[in-house]
């Protein structure tokens, strides 16, 4: 899978879920924390997501609306 077919499913993926983690994320996708990252970084000039930490609330989000 390539890099635009990943961030395509990623966005998918967190469009049906609302919400995800990024170690849940590289799991299924099979990349590193830190390509999860940049995808996530090239993703937010694209698309309504945002990024909140926290060990309990922490994780990717789509914005709501």
């Amino acid at each position: 899978m390539g890099t635009a077919e990943r961030r395509l499913e990623m966005m998918k993926l967190l469009c049906k879920r609302r919400h995800e983690t990024m170690p849940n994320l590289a799991k299924e996708f099979g990349v590193s924390i830190r390509t999860i990252q940049r995808d996530i970084l090239e993703l937010t000039f694209l698309m309504p997501i945002y990024v909140k930490t926290g060990r309990h609330e922490g994780g990717v989000y789509v914005d709501e609306g």
